[in-house]
Parts: C-alpha cells; structure tokens; sequence
C-alpha cells in the first residue's frame, strides 16, 4: 500500500518536529514515534482509515 501525503502537510510535520526539537529532544521522538505508529497501524489496516480525494 502506498501512503502519499500532501506537501502542506509534510511541511507542517518538518515544522512540528523542529519545534519540540528546540523544546525536548524526547519530546520530539515521542511525537515522530506516533506518527510512524499510525501510519503503520493505516498499513496494517488501511479499511479503518478513511481515503480523502487527492483534489483539494
């Protein structure tokens, strides 16, 4: 399965990530740790997430 992400949103993660970087190095994996969690987690189980049009 193929995830694709919008660019904004990649964006927003890169800056997400500098933050708590800049804050707690702890709290920045914390946060990587959950995104990769779930998009595992829509992998394994891509039927319980929702599909969003690719047009915005």
């Amino acid at each position: 399965m193929r995830i694709a992400f919008h660019p904004e949103a990649l964006t927003e993660y890169a800056e997400a990530v500098q933050y708590y970087v800049e804050q707690q190095v702890e709290v920045a994996q914390a946060f990587i740790n959950a995104i990769e969690d779930t998009v595992y987690r829509i992998r394994e189980s891509p039927s319980r997430s929702v599909a969003m049009d690719n047009e915005v």
